[in-house]
């Protein structure tokens, strides 16, 4: 079934910048995409993108957060998997250092948007301002709430959104 969506005409775009706070890997192909490749088993290191979205009014977002810097701290379930991974997660800054370093202030970013709830993508909301809404899709909160340490199955933190 096809649909068209139908945008509504403007004069305004907003800045788009990418910020890639980590590298990790190697990852396994087969986790990401079908059918197999001879050859091609693995990505030797792969990024984790987050966005910086700034409107020309001066609002700010942030689309997803990459890698945590101290993953070690993810909810339990996460950061019990991350060894059984291998991976070598290579990360210095969280993505608020980041942006500090580029004259942005946590306090001015409105909003993270959580394009989905993988550890790579999620990060450390707790790093900016508790004035910082945590924006996320339908579904969310009955699928995924409590976080942990209520509920420890969860993959995210009770910290990450209160």
């Amino acid at each position: 079934m096809s649909s068209s969506v139908q945008l509504p005409q403007g004069k305004i775009a907003v800045a788009v910048k990418m910020i890639n706070p980590v590298n990790f890997g190697p990852a396994i192909i087969k986790r990401f995409m079908a059918p197999d490749v001879s050859g091609l088993e693995t990505f030797k290191t792969s990024p984790s993108l987050c966005f910086l979205l700034e409107h020309p009014s001066g609002r700010k977002l942030m689309w997803d957060l990459g890698i945590r810097k101290d993953y070690c701290n993810y909810a339990p379930s996460i950061a019990n998997y991350l060894p059984s991974t291998r991976y070598k997660i290579e990360i210095t800054k969280n993505v608020v250092d980041i942006l500090r370093e580029n004259g942005v202030s946590p306090h001015d970013t409105e909003g993270i948007i959580w394009s989905h709830w993988h550890w790579d993508h999620i990060g450390d909301p707790s790093t900016f301002p508790v004035t910082t809404d945590l924006i996320v899709g339908p579904g969310f909160k009955d699928a995924m709430l409590p976080g942990a340490p209520a509920n420890p199955e969860s993959p995210i933190l009770e910290m990450d959104y209160v």
